[in-house]
């Protein structure tokens, strides 16, 4: 009797008509974004280019640093300039010590009259040859005929000189030079010393611009540094040493000459 109830009693509630509000069309599902930690494939190729593009620039510093300054490399340089200014002055004071003692030029550009009736005249470098031999300045004339024309122009010029014939060849006057007077010898003792002047301020200017190079290396060595440093002064003192011996020779011989 009590299962036919029960029995009756779930059969009413099966068959009982469903709800309305379960009877409505599902909602359509919105298509939602995602996240995700990981990085999106453009975002890791930059950041790798740009790990690489770092990387790359640490190592070229890393390069950089490691090729030091080539300290030897600039004092030969450094001595090659200055032996180059002392060269310089060692061919003036030779040029400057012939001075009026054995110099073709004080014979070669007086003018020689070749014709007085028509004033024809001529350079004597266009019609002979000047040579110096020791404290004498030999002139080999090209024509005969001008021999006593040139022997003429020398003994008319303000040169304190005596022309005499070569007994040995018909062609060939030979000019002795007079010794230099004292004004002379001061005169280029003088020369030599401003030309000595200028030299040590090249060597001065020379020194400083090594100093300035050596102090702009900030990446070297502390050591290195200090290194450098007495090696300049030592390369310097010694080379202005011997421009100054050269100097004070040069300007004692000019006085004694």
């Amino acid at each position: 009797m009590l299962r036919t109830l029960m029995t009756r009693t779930l059969t009413r509630s099966l068959i009982r008509p469903i709800p309305a509000q379960f009877l409505r069309p599902p909602r359509p599902i919105l298509h939602q974004k995602t996240f995700s930690a990981t990085s999106h494939p453009q975002k890791k190729a930059r950041e790798k280019s740009s790990k690489a593009r770092s990387n790359n620039d640490d190592g070229n510093a890393q390069g950089r640093m490691h090729h030091p300054f080539d300290f030897a490399s600039h004092f030969e340089s450094l001595e090659r300039k200055c032996n180059a200014h002392i060269d310089k002055l060692k061919a003036d004071i030779a040029k400057l010590r012939a001075r009026g003692r054995n110099e073709p030029g004080i014979l070669e550009n007086l003018q020689v009259v070749l014709d007085k009736s028509t004033g024809a005249s001529a350079s004597l470098r266009d019609i002979a040859h000047v040579l110096p031999k020791g404290r004498t300045l030999i002139v080999n004339v090209h024509e005969a005929p001008n021999f006593k024309h040139v022997i003429a122009a020398i003994q008319k010029a303000d040169l304190n000189v005596q022309p005499m014939p070569d007994p040995k060849n018909a062609q060939s006057i030979n000019v002795p030079l007079p010794p230099p007077t004292k004004e002379t010898r001061m005169e280029i003792a003088d020369i030599v010393g401003k030309a000595g002047v200028k030299v040590l301020e090249l060597l001065r200017s020379e020194r400083q611009d090594s100093h300035k190079l050596i102090k702009r290396l900030r990446r070297e060595r502390l050591d290195d540094i200090r290194s450098a440093n007495k090696q300049l002064e030592v390369v310097m003192k010694k080379i202005n040493t011997e421009a100054k011996i050269i100097i004070e020779d040069a300007k004692k011989g000019a006085l004694e000459n």
